[in-house]
């Protein structure tokens, strides 16, 4: 018999990981929940060799290249955290077609937020969204709400709203009572949010506890902003902290971000514009266009030593080709002001539009403001 430990390496005979016989040795003496996450996050889990590891690596691309659904979800994932895009994306695509609802479901995030190696599309995202939904999937419905809530693609629809996220919640508690990790996942946001059913942070917390525990990286990301933003529950950065990493490990952009944003601002931890610039980098790497916007930033405004404008504008200007609104703003503010650049308003009015038209309400106010340059 096997046993997989929280990390997904396996143990031979069945033998229970150490982590997890501290954990267990630790909830019983009363230790506080910090240790017991500490315990999941940093004691080693038991070895595994390298040829363990390509056996398991070989074995997961044989099924799959036999057209086995989930194994192409995770090569998906694994090309992704490798930083592999490109091949990335087309195992999510494979999944997608063979069925995978969670492979939809990170096709239409990638195309939402310009990550993962896809330029901003909100098109492509809600068919993703749609082809989610009609799989049934809770989170599809969820999205497809949140699309017509914030009119992002499709114009703003309370109707269709309520709709989608009673849809949603119905899928969702069906889904969960099998025990399904996304579906309580989606199942504790819903509660979190107060979509499709009353705000209950006791019953948010419980399923997405679950979830995490079941190793869903999107739980393993809220368990951390509950936490964060002491939301029925004590707040603890230390503990949001703790989460954040475990989701950045599973491959979760916005943990990865989350990370960053603690350490430029010291929350939880002292500041160390260093390590949130390894951060970022990391997320802007697995193509979360945010991140390298961000990045732009940090170079910009000078928080890395002094201010460096020649590596702002290729952040800004990969963040811009991957579809984020501020970089294509920021790339204006370069050309306007002459940093890095000579100053050009002809260049620094089209960037504003492009910015505008992508949504961005600072570059719509800006031409307002300057419509008679």
């Amino acid at each position: 018999m096997h046993v997989l430990d929280t990390s997904g390496s396996l143990c031979k005979h069945g033998e229970v990981p150490m982590k997890r016989r501290c954990v267990r040795w630790a909830g019983h003496v009363g230790f506080p929940v910090v240790v017991l996450l500490l315990a999941e996050t940093f004691l080693p889990a038991c070895s595994s060799s390298p040829s363990a590891r390509d056996n398991e690596i070989d074995n997961l691309s044989r099924r799959a290249n036999a057209g086995d659904a989930q194994a192409m979800y995770e090569m998906g994932m694994r090309c992704q955290r490798d930083l592999d895009l490109a091949q990335g994306r087309q195992w999510l695509v494979r999944a997608a077609g063979a069925g995978s609802a969670k492979a939809m479901d990170r096709l239409g995030d990638m195309y939402k937020a310009g990550s993962g190696g896809v330029a901003r599309d909100y098109a492509s995202a809600l068919e993703w969204y749609r082809r989610e939904a009609d799989a049934g999937a809770a989170w599809g419905f969820i999205a497809l709400g949140d699309c017509y809530s914030q009119g992002l693609g499709v114009p703003k629809d309370g109707t269709r709203v309520a709709e989608y996220y009673a849809r949603a919640f119905t899928a969702a508690q069906h889904d969960a009572q099998r025990a399904d990790p996304a579906a309580m996942d989606a199942l504790g946001n819903l509660y979190r949010r107060g979509l499709g059913v009353g705000q209950d942070y006791d019953l948010a917390l419980i399923w997405c506890r679950k979830a995490a525990d079941a190793g869903d990286p999107s739980a393993m990301h809220t368990m951390a902003l509950f936490y964060a933003n002491g939301l029925g529950i004590e707040k603890d950065h230390a503990i949001a902290m703790i989460w954040n990493r475990k989701a950045a490990a599973a491959g979760s952009t916005g943990s990865m971000m989350n990370i960053g944003y603690c350490y430029e601002i010291g929350l939880g931890v002292d500041v160390d514009c260093n390590q949130a610039k390894a951060w970022f980098e990391r997320a802007a790497a697995s193509g979360a266009s945010l991140a390298m916007s961000h990045l732009g930033d940090m170079y910009m405004s000078g928080k890395l030593a002094d201010k460096n404008y020649a590596q702002a504008t290729i952040w800004f200007h990969r963040a811009a080709d991957a579809g984020n609104p501020a970089a294509m703003r920021n790339i204006g503010t370069l050309y306007l002001n002459g940093w890095g650049t000579t100053c050009d308003l002809r260049e620094a009015q089209s960037w504003y539009r492009r910015a505008a038209n992508a949504g961005d309400m600072d570059a719509k106010r800006w031409l307002v403001e300057h419509s008679a340059l």
